[in-house]
C-alpha cells in the first residue's frame, strides 16, 4: 500500500559455489508468484505501478518462463529492468536463441 524497496544480497561465494543461484531463482519465482497474486485480487492489474530491477540477472539462474514474464507483465502494470555485465552473460545461460 505504500512504497517500497525490497533489497536481497547473496554472498559472491555463494553464488560461485551455486547455491546463491538456487537461493535466488527460487526467491525470484515466489515473489512473482505473490506479486501475480495481488494484480489478480486487484482485477487482474495492480492499482500502482511496480518496477522490478534485477541486478546481476545472470546469477539468478535460468528461469524457463522469464520471456513470457517479461513480455506480459506490461498488463499487469509491472516493468521488469534487468542488468547484465555483458551478452556473453545472458547467452551462458539461456543460449543465443534464448538471449535474442
Amino acid at each position: 500500500k505504500k512504497k517500497s524497496v525490497l533489497y536481497v544480497g547473496i554472498p559472491q561465494q555463494m553464488l560461485l559455489r551455486g547455491e546463491g543461484k538456487l537461493l535466488l531463482n527460487l526467491f525470484f519465482r515466489r515473489i512473482m508468484d505473490e506479486i501475480l497474486t495481488v494484480a489478480e485480487n486487484e482485477g487482474g492489474s495492480l492499482k500502482r505501478h511496480l518496477a522490478v530491477y534485477i541486478d546481476e540477472f545472470a546469477h539468478v539462474g535460468r528461469l524457463d518462463d522469464a520471456g513470457s514474464w517479461f513480455g506480459t507483465m506490461r498488463s499487469y502494470n509491472i516493468a521488469f529492468t534487468v542488468a547484465l555485465q555483458n551478452r556473453a552473460q545472458l547467452e551462458m545461460v539461456y543460449g543465443t536463441i534464448g538471449a535474442k
